[in-house]
């Protein structure tokens, strides 16, 4: 990396989604690994001699370049990597669903080095498995329970806060850090002592005696430091600026986001898959056999289960959906 801190150099980096930019450039959204993602134009990608054409494309790894220290960054080098086998047929449009769900779910310039490995994993499974759905509920497993803290509040409190690990809520010595400035978890054991037992290094199903106890001992000991146990007041305590951490629900932290950009409070949310690992969870819907008006039941699953409609549901509430549309 570039001495200059606003020229970065040799990023791992995927290509999102690009667009025509004025007449001769393309600006594009990028998935790097060491900054996360960010928007930069690529000056004259688009002249029929650019070294640069046929290049930025989705789905290949490459190694980019770029410089400038606004919103959207200057390209400066690209280079193909290989490897990657282009996707084709469904594995294309489940890579695709991918990009959306990166697009719409991480803010810009907010690392995530360990979903970037997970990411170009995935493209593999989805190049060589026929299994495109078991790729694409692994790959949404790691954006499930994120932790989503204040910016702002860590940096004062704790400038090297290991923000990617289960240890800003488990580790004693460090979620104490952030008492004062508020810490929430789940009111969900289900969640909570899976994660405990998988943050310890046990099998998180484990219904073992002994495994549990070392659970329970680890969560006594972080007890103190955690204001309240909740499942839906994090939202707008992490928005208001009234809590610095939570161990909650992917969408409901974005949701937490946006309406912190929205208020315009100066308060700045980022949230984080732990390098540990969190559960993987699936929604159903389920028609009671005794159900009074089942035709009714399976024209609301038609409906809901329409790609439009259904991708309405996913931008409003943030959370992926198992639409292979």
């Amino acid at each position: 990396m570039s001495a200059n801190k606003n020229r970065v150099e040799d990023q791992p980096a995927f290509v999102l989604h690009s667009y025509p930019f004025r007449e001769t450039s393309l600006l594009l959204e990028v998935f790097s690994r060491h900054h996360g993602r960010l928007a930069v134009v690529a000056r004259g990608a688009r002249r029929p001699r650019s070294a640069l054409r046929g290049l930025l494309m989705s789905f290949q790894p490459l190694r980019l370049a770029w410089f400038g220290k606004g919103e959207v960054r200057t390209l400066h080098a690209a280079e193909w990597q290989g490897g990657q086998p282009h996707l084709q047929g469904t594995a294309l449009l489940c890579g695709f669903y991918l990009n959306e769900l990166l697009m719409h779910l991480m803010a810009r310039d907010d690392p995530h080095e360990s979903l970037f490995d997970y990411y170009q994993h995935t493209l593999q499974r989805l190049a060589h498995e026929t299994d495109s759905a078991a790729a694409l509920r692994a790959f949404e497993k790691h954006m499930l329970q994120e932790l989503g803290y204040n910016v702002g509040k860590i940096e004062e409190r704790m400038p090297d806060a290991p923000v990617d690990s289960w240890a800003m809520v488990f580790d004693p010595e460090v979620v104490s850090k952030f008492a004062d400035c508020g810490v929430h978890i789940l009111d969900a054991p289900e969640e909570v002592i899976p994660a405990t037992l998988n943050y310890l290094g046990l099998d998180p199903r484990s219904t073992d005696p002994d495994d549990l106890a070392k659970a329970e001992e680890l969560l006594l000991k972080i007890r103190p430091h955690i204001q309240k146990f909740h499942s839906s007041e994090y939202i707008n305590a992490l928005a208001n600026g009234d809590i610095c951490v939570a161990f909650g629900w992917s969408g409901d932290i974005l949701q937490a986001r946006d309406r912190a950009d929205e208020a315009d409070n100066g308060v700045e949310i980022a949230y984080n898959a732990p390098k540990e690992g969190a559960l993987m969870w699936f929604d159903q819907m389920a028609i009671p056999v005794d159900a009074p008006n089942p035709d009714a039941a399976h024209k609301f699953l038609d409906f809901i289960m329409d790609a439009q409609n259904m991708a309405a549901a996913s931008n409003y509430v943030y959370y992926a959906n198992g639409n292979k549309a």
